[in-house]
């Protein structure tokens, strides 16, 4: 209904509601609606949009691109939002920084996806889609160190217990 409403009408709310709506089914349905989203984004970037909250057209376009794939360019854009002074309301803070995680350890930055993530549960505490997606790179923190522990150690000591169990064998 908000696409037809959009492509009827061609105002920017009817496009905000659109792109609003498609990024929440993204959330939930990441493999949804791609062609949609890149469509969007194509649209937002060409249109010269006058709204009223230049901050939120902003945020609205950075999820976009987060949402079609250009997570080095989502990055750079939330942490460029993130100096203007309207972020530091509590709904716009945990929102970038929750995206910022998102976004940073979709790139391979886990330390900075953890400090990201941690720093908007400090904002909502309550948010369990936060804390969800801040246990991912912990996950990965941890598959990581342990897949750093030297190996050598572990093949002599099954070495040696093959050298045992064989020697027992003899006698």
């Amino acid at each position: 209904m908000l696409k037809f409403a959009w492509h009827s009408l061609k105002r920017e709310d009817a496009l905000t509601a659109y792109a609003n709506t498609l990024l929440r089914v993204h959330e939930k349905h990441p493999e949804s609606n791609q062609e949609e989203l890149s469509f969007l984004l194509e649209a937002i970037q060409t249109q010269d949009l006058h709204t009223e909250d230049d901050f939120q057209h902003a945020i609205l376009q950075t999820d976009l691109l987060a949402a079609n794939g250009h997570n080095e360019e989502a990055y750079a854009g939330y942490l460029k939002l993130l100096d203007d002074p309207r972020a530091k309301m509590p709904a716009s803070y945990h929102h970038l920084h929750f995206q910022i995680g998102k976004t940073a350890e979709k790139i391979g930055m886990i330390d900075i996806a953890l400090a990201s993530l941690q720093e908007a549960m400090l904002v909502n505490p309550d948010d369990l889609e936060t804390r969800h997606i801040w246990l991912r790179p912990i996950w990965k923190r941890i598959s990581m160190m342990r897949l750093s522990i030297p190996l050598a150690p572990l093949c002599r000591l099954r070495r040696a217990m093959s050298i045992i169990s064989f020697g027992s064998a003899l006698s």
